[in-house]
């Protein structure tokens, strides 16, 4: 079969374009919608759900996030009183704590 360059550039051409628009319309359909609000709402309520867990059915790895969320959430209720009683230097760090 003897077709011209003509004619096998254009049928390249046209298989070329109609893949990029098939590809690039399955990546646009399978992104994951999401709101500007819920945008760390993922990893806050998997420590939420780390932390009302039973530990007994947590394997290892789970149990140290769970560990580390919790000393975290200690962290931050601790943090207003110690600046309450004004022991915390100009960037609301305890005293003797170095950045």
């Amino acid at each position: 079969v003897a077709l011209s360059n003509e004619t096998i550039l254009m049928l390249c051409s046209f298989g070329f374009a109609t893949l990029g628009i098939v590809l690039f319309l399955i990546i646009l359909r399978n992104q994951p919608k999401q709101d500007d609000k819920d945008e760390h709402t993922d990893r806050d309520n998997y420590g939420d759900v780390l932390h009302q867990a039973d530990v007994a059915t947590l394997n290892r790895a789970q149990r140290r996030a769970r560990a580390k969320y919790k000393m975290k959430q200690a962290r931050r209720d601790m943090a207003p009183a110690v600046v309450a009683r004004g022991e915390g230097d100009e960037n609301n760090m305890p005293a003797g704590e170095v950045q």
